[in-house]
């Protein structure tokens, strides 16, 4: 389902929300709209040392997956090889380098409102015994439902 929303993105509608000011270092919201209907919703934010990407996939209105995707920075995305330089940094760390930043990918899925499998970073599947799991199928259900609400059509 993931896929196929994916690479149908330029025939749905798209309404965004820019966070400029809202969050530390910027970031945006986009919903994409099959008629009234989202089907996909992205959450960008960045801050000096990473940035997330986190899409919400809908079917029928309701949750069906979401993909988290945490980019760590090696440094600082304003720390140049200079300033490292200058700050006696060695060349093995240096200045901020897109090539040394390290992506974290978290998948969850859902159905009929509760969340039936979670793979963390390392695609290893969470059992729904553990003690985060119903926190985090809280958290997740509640920031898609605001999304909704945030990217209704008027």
């Amino acid at each position: 389902m993931c896929g196929e929303i994916n690479g149908h993105l330029s025939e749905y509608k798209k309404k965004s929300i820019d966070l400029t000011g809202i969050t530390a270092g910027g970031g945006s919201v986009a919903g994409y709209f099959k008629g009234k209907h989202l089907v996909m919703a992205t959450v960008s934010t960045f801050a000096e040392y990473n940035r997330n990407v986190t899409e919400y996939y809908f079917d029928d209105d309701k949750l069906a997956c979401v993909l988290k995707q945490d980019y760590t920075y090696n440094q600082p995305t304003y720390y140049t090889d200079e300033m490292a330089r200058e700050d006696g940094d060695t060349a093995a760390h240096g200045g901020y380098d897109d090539t040394k930043t390290k992506l974290k990918v978290t998948r969850y899925y859902f159905y009929d409102g509760r969340m039936v499998k979670w793979f963390d970073d390392s695609s290893k599947l969470i059992s729904d015994n553990d003690r985060h799991y119903e926190f985090q199928t809280a958290m997740l259900l509640s920031d898609a439902e605001k999304l909704q609400k945030m990217l209704k059509m008027d």
